[in-house]
This record gives structure tokens, C-alpha cells and sequence, in this order.
């Protein structure tokens, strides 16, 4: 939740646009923002889902885009996934 805090209160775009990339590399393929979760792996999580993280995350986009700080350039920064969690596998072994 600090990134989301760096990204509201900053006007700097780069500052924004790196705290944005972390924060969307950080879902763990999930989709969901997260309270906290390890520096060095974005996939150790503290909690799995935790709904403030995300309504957070909202507020900071809308203000940031009504203050037109998400430009096109920010908004297509490349994502790259930490190891997204793998679904369970479900297939069956022929014998």
C-alpha cells in the first residue's frame, strides 16, 4: 500500500509511472493489489486478497488521471509478472 501512497501524493510522471509499473508487476498474475508483499519476490504476499489495497489503488488512479498525470506513455509501460501463480493442475495421467 506505500506504492499506491508514492504514487498519490507524488506530481513527478516518472516517479508515478515507476511506482504504477511496480505496483501492477506486483498482482502475481491475480489481478488484485496487494497490502504488502516481499521486495525482492512480488509474489510473497501477506494476505491473498485484502479489498482496501485495491479501492485504494482506484482512488489513486482517478485522481491521477482527472490530474492528468497517466499519460499514454505511463499507461503503456511494459508488465512483467513475478512468477505468476500457476493454476492447479487438473488433467488426468494415462495409464
Amino acid at each position: 500500500m506505500a506504492l499506491i501512497s508514492v504514487a498519490m501524493t507524488s506530481e513527478d510522471e516518472t516517479e508515478i509511472g515507476a511506482a504504477l509499473q511496480m505496483l501492477l508487476n506486483s498482482d502475481c498474475g491475480t489481478g488484485y493489489m496487494h497490502e504488502s508483499f516481499a521486495s525482492n519476490n512480488g509474489c510473497q504476499l501477506t494476505r491473498d486478497y485484502f479489498a482496501w489495497p485495491n479501492s485504494y489503488f482506484a482512488e489513486m488512479f482517478e485522481a491521477k488521471w482527472r490530474e492528468g498525470k497517466l499519460t499514454k506513455a505511463i499507461l503503456s509501460l511494459p508488465r512483467h509478472q513475478c512468477g505468476k501463480k500457476k493454476p492447479p493442475d487438473t488433467s488426468v495421467d494415462q495409464v
